[in-house]
């Protein structure tokens, strides 16, 4: 099973800055719409970070994921990029503990932003990793953070205001302390040190990054002393020795030779209130000089670094209160021509223009907000970055000239069509060999039979109308409560569902469902993972024993074959929610514990639902919780009358954050809103409409006829079984959905076409979204599936499929089904692992070319393809239809027509992959 990558992973989160930056990643990823994890070593501390910010920005933090990794383990730090879009590497100093980061990045195909002001660490990373970032299509980036965004943005925002040409810009930074003084981490102190020891190390990396020098500027940067008063502020002044300089040297450079822009002369300053102020700064630096010489005094100073630098640099920080009260300010000055030429001017710069950079707190307020919205960037405007917007591996595909690709969209329409028409002319020619008991009279106005042999979408269309006015009731109820008495709003809203389904279901029914419930409540007590799965299988097996299968059926609904349908529909749904219930309990209980373990960490590896405060809606923050973790709300959870028929699932953990951070509704998104389940209910029709003209599912069942058909009419029933079960989930899921939206509620989305997926991991992913959430967060991580090593993935993959096996049913064809699909996840896994080794990847680029590399991406998909749509077809009809299929198709030795599925296949996956190509196009 494939483990989704969160947009953002921020590792060091306990580290002292990395604790702002998880709550500055708090603040922003809902209004980005992006998901995120935190990275460490311990889970203890981790926790209380999240818990800090939780209090601190008011977000509910309690899902938030959390993935142990180390930089002493490399395995560890490679999972993590595995599982992420883009690493935020909080972890100093940069030169000890950095380059696993990136080297693991670039190893995992994730982005990594740092906050490094160590010049020599900068660029020892563009001399070593550059090749391979450019060949994983990765951004490595370092100084995102107040080292050296300001100084960068500054001098962009001079330009911009600066209407000539510019020649040279000075900078003035003025740090002001508030009034409880300021203080440093000793992080910062420490990278200080181990920067100035290694001093020399950076020309000669400078001399291989960089072996042509910039072209010297004929007027030049007028040469101030080492300590002087300047003209701007009157105050003295002294060069800066972060990393502005450099990077901004770097920026230039780039300009210089991939813009053909003119390089600018760059010198930054510090600016210090009295000669006091520059005389304790020279005490300090010769304090700094002499105790960084020797390993010894080294570690004096860091220990006492609050006593040798009186006070400025801390080993616990800065206090809040300092935080809060310090802020910046960076004055540019730009010399420069008034007017821009391809020329150089022959006369010295005429034109000068001020700007400035004001911002709050440099090393715990501005740099978590630097650091974060350079991560936005990246992550949202990536086509505007250097490269082309170049994109990781996974997710890159690369375009094809244009007639090529109308052409593979042409023979997918052209097959589809033809299939199509062949799939009618048999349900007409062989109308009178088909089951007379699959047909119903059909729609007067169309004079045909409507073919009802797919019993579970003829059941729950009709059941829908229903169902359909309790719906509308619970909508206006819910409103109603909305405006007047929204603390009542659990206690209503479970009464009026246990109403409804006493009415539509009996009250033997319910007393049933209530007894499941409240026996796994009771078991969760026992905090223990295992037992509650152990009592939760042996529920399930219930339904797959014939004793207690018979003793239900004759108990509940007494041989009415729709109410015990109905029945044992709704119990295999209700299993997973109150499953999920007693499994939140218990992770909630390990989440806090004092003593926490790395492999209880993963037990929390999964935000999958998250929900987003909705644009025009009011947060009412008096509003007490509606829903938390008693036998009441596990009742109401489980009932809950929107979602309760037919899913989609929706896991606890989202249910509750989702009915905890309440909005109000804006009247002016009802109307939508109605017009969703509107449109779903249309959906149902048309799937109503095709059942007067193709009868696909009345020949699936007639096996004789199956082998009678030829290749091409047999390739059609196939298709529509498989569009069919799509259409059916989509209005399955998506009426409730709907009914659910208008509660301000966020339930998965529904299926995407499988017209165009065409692989095992996305057919997993994206049909069954809230089964994919519950078996990754409750089986797949809890069984390390998201640790090191191919053992343990493996077989957390082989626990998640027998559960999906054992939740079905356990009949033979879900056995088949469920067994091609884990040797099918397995194979594109192993096949994506070669493709990713990366004398694979080099071999790849030496020899082929771009649009040849997705060409045989394309042809080495088109053998899972075909293995997955045949397990498909064993779901839908059975395992004779998929043995048919088979043996029609693969076993017959008919290499002729394999050649042609084959080639018409990989057409449809080339297809495929422009449709997703131009989806993530137009998502960035």
């Amino acid at each position: 099973m494939e483990t989704e990558r969160y947009d953002i992973v921020v590792f060091g989160a306990s580290g002292f800055t990395g604790q702002f930056v998880v709550e500055e990643v708090a603040k922003v990823a809902p209004g980005q719409n992006l998901t995120w994890a935190v990275s460490g070593r311990s889970m203890e501390k981790i926790q209380k970070v999240l818990d800090k910010a939780s209090k601190r920005t008011g977000a509910d933090l309690e899902s938030i994921p959390i993935i142990i990794a180390d930089t002493s383990n490399e395995e560890s730090l490679l999972q993590m990029a595995k599982q992420a879009r883009l690493v935020l590497n909080c972890v100093g100093p940069y030169r000890f503990y950095g380059e696993q980061v990136v080297k693991a990045c670039v190893e995992g195909g994730a982005h990594h932003l740092d906050i490094s002001g160590e010049p020599a660490y900068i660029e020892k990373m563009q001399l070593k990793y550059n090749g391979e970032a450019q060949k994983s299509g990765v951004f490595v980036i370092s100084a995102c953070g107040f080292d050296s965004i300001p100084a960068e943005s500054g001098i962009l925002f001079a330009k911009k205001k600066f209407e000539g040409q510019i020649n040279a810009i000075e900078s003035y930074l003025e740090i002001h302390a508030g009034p409880h003084g300021m203080a440093v981490n000793n992080g910062t102190l420490e990278s200080a040190i181990y920067g100035f020891l290694h001093e020399g190390e950076l020309k000669s990396l400078r001399k291989a990054l960089f072996p042509e020098p910039l072209p010297p500027a004929k007027y030049k940067l007028p040469k101030r002393g080492m300590l002087f008063k300047n003209d701007i502020n009157k105050k003295w002044t002294a060069p800066f020795l972060g990393s502005d300089k450099s990077v901004v040297y770097r920026s230039q450079r780039f300009n210089f030779t991939e813009r053909k822009e003119k390089p600018i002369q760059f010198q930054p300053y510090v600016c210090y209130n009295s000669l006091l102020t520059v005389f304790g700064l020279i005490w300090f630096g010769l304090t700094f000089f002499i105790m960084s010489k020797f390993s010894f005094t080294r570690k004096l100073f860091l220990r006492y670094s609050s006593f040798f630098t009186g006070g400025l640099f801390k080993p616990e920080g800065p206090s809040m209160k300092q935080i809060e009260t310090c802020s910046f300010s960076m004055t540019f000055v730009s010399r420069g021509w008034k007017n821009k030429t391809d020329e150089e001017p022959q006369s010295p710069p005429d034109t000068v223009k001020i700007t400035k950079v004001t911002g709050p707190e440099v090393g715990y307020v501005t740099t978590p907000i630097c650091m974060v919205q350079a991560a936005v960037v990246v992550l949202k405007e990536t086509d505007k970055l250097p490269g082309n917007g170049v994109m990781s591996r996974r997710s890159r595909i690369h375009p094809l000239p244009w007639p090529e690709v109308q052409f593979y969209r042409g023979v997918h329409v052209s097959a589809v069509v033809y299939i199509t028409w062949l799939v009618y002319r048999a349900s007409r020619e062989y109308d009178g060999a088909l089951n007379i008991y699959a047909f119903e009279a059909g729609w007067k106005w169309i004079g045909a039979d409507k073919d009802v042999s797919n019993y579970e979408w003829h059941y729950f269309y009709n059941w829908f109308w229903v169902v359909l006015p309790f719906y509308v009731g619970h909508v206006a109820l819910s409103k109603i409560i909305e405006w007047n008495f929204i603390e009542k709003r659990r206690w209503v809203d479970l009464i009026y569902s246990c109403g409804v389904l006493l009415y539509l279901m009996g009250w033997r029914t319910i007393v049933l469902f209530t007894c499941h419930c409240l026996f796994m409540f009771l078991i969760s007590f026992s905090r223990s993972f295992v037992i509650v799965w152990i009592t939760s299988l042996s529920l399930l097996m219930t339904l797959n024993v014939d004793y207690t299968y018979s003793l239900m059926r004759d108990w509940c609904c007494q041989e009415r074959d729709g109410e015990f349908y109905l029945m044992v529909y709704t119990l295999a749904l209700t299993h997973l929610r109150y499953t999920s219930f007693c499994l939140e309990k218990c992770l909630h209980d390990y989440k806090v514990q004092e003593e926490s373990s790395k492999g209880q960490g993963h037990l929390m590896s999964d935000n999958s639902e998250t929900q987003n405060e909705e644009p025009n809606s009011t947060v009412d923050i008096g509003t007490p919780p509606v829903c938390g973790k008693g036998f009441i709300d596990m009742v109401f959870y489980v009932f809950y009358l929107p979602l309760f028929f037919t899913g989609p699932l929706l896991t606890f953990n989202a249910f509750k954050k989702q009915m905890n951070n309440f909005c109000k509704s804006d009247s002016s998104s009802l109307p939508y809103l109605f017009l969703n389940v509107v449109r779903f209910l249309l959906w149902g029709a048309v799937n109503e409409f095709l059942l007067h003209f193709l009868y696909f599912n009345a020949i699936q069942q007639n096996n004789t006829l199956m082998n009678r058909l030829d290749l091409w009419t047999l390739a059609g029933v196939g298709y529509w079984n498989g569009q069919f079960f799509m259409n059916k989930y989509t209005v399955l899921y998506g009426v409730p959905a709907s009914v659910a939206h208008l509660e301000k509620l966020d339930p998965p989305p529904g299926p995407r076409c499988v017209a165009y997926i065409y692989t095992y991991s996305e057919m997993w992913k994206y049909f069954d979204r809230g089964m994919y959430s519950f078996i990754k967060r409750y089986i797949f991580f809890p069984l390390g599936g998201s640790e090191s090593g191919v053992v343990r993935k493996t077989l957390a993959s082989v626990a998640c499929f027998v559960f999906v096996y054992v939740w079905h049913g356990s009949e033979y064809y879900v056995f088949l089904w469920t067994l091609f699909n884990f040797v099918g996840v397995i194979v594109e896994r192993i096949a994506q692992g070669i493709l990713e080794v990366p004398s694979v990847i080099n071999i790849q680029r030496r020899y082929l070319t771009k649009e040849w590399i997705r060409r045989l991406y394309g042809f080495l998909s088109v053998p899972l393809f075909l293995m997955s749509a045949i397990t498909a077809f064993c779901f839908f009809g059975g395992s004779s239809v998929g043995f048919i299929f088979y043996s029609r198709y693969i076993s017959s030795g008919n290499f002729q027509a394999l050649a042609t599925v084959y080639a018409i296949l990989y057409c449809c996956v080339q297809s495929s992959m422009e449709i997703k190509r131009n989806s993530h196009i137009s998502k960035e």
